[in-house]
């Protein structure tokens, strides 16, 4: 399985980078015939479907990230998707009250996240604290159960075993 997602990572990669450089000769070929070259609409990569339809503030919150295409290599890929997680968890909590469209747009983030191999991890209340994966924010009184989580505040982010992020939790203590 694993083999498989990596392997699905590194086509993708090829792929977004084979697309790139024929552009790139595309370009080269009609700057030497003298002709301007067409910029293309920046809807077009299929990567921004999923920020479609983003409520105004959540899309000039996202609009630096967004505006350019993702890095072509997987690990910055998956560092500028997590910032772009990170800004529309930061939206939902403070803002989000009225966006009736975010349940299928996180979503179509999840599986974006899925697909360039960034994994969430949300420890359950129950679980165990384990420094390194967890982050306490924060501990309730409850003797009888001692270290562990009483709940996730928010996710961490993990790529290719690298820990890019610690899930911030509440502990029993």
């Amino acid at each position: 399985m694993e083999f498989e997602q990596e392997f699905t990572a590194f086509r993708l990669t090829v792929l977004q980078e084979l697309s790139g450089l024929r552009q790139e000769v595309r370009e080269l070929r009609l700057a030497l015939q003298g002709q301007p070259t067409p910029v293309a609409p920046p809807s077009t990569a299929p990567w921004r479907e999923v920020f479609r339809g983003l409520p105004a503030s959540l899309e000039k919150r996202l609009e630096p990230l967004l505006a350019s295409d993702p890095p072509a290599d997987p690990r910055l890929r998956a560092r500028w998707l997590l910032e772009i997680s990170e800004n529309v968890e930061d939206f939902l909590r403070y803002e989000g009250d009225e966006w009736h469209e975010s349940a299928p747009f996180l979503e179509r983030l999840l599986e974006l996240e899925a697909k360039c191999g960034l994994e969430r991890l949300t420890p359950q209340e129950g679980d165990t604290i384990d420094n390194q994966l967890h982050l306490i924010l924060q501990s309730v009184p409850n003797s009888d159960r001692r270290d562990q989580i009483a709940r996730c505040a928010r996710p961490g982010f993990v790529y290719a075993g690298e820990m890019l992020r610690r899930a911030e939790v509440v502990v029993y203590l």
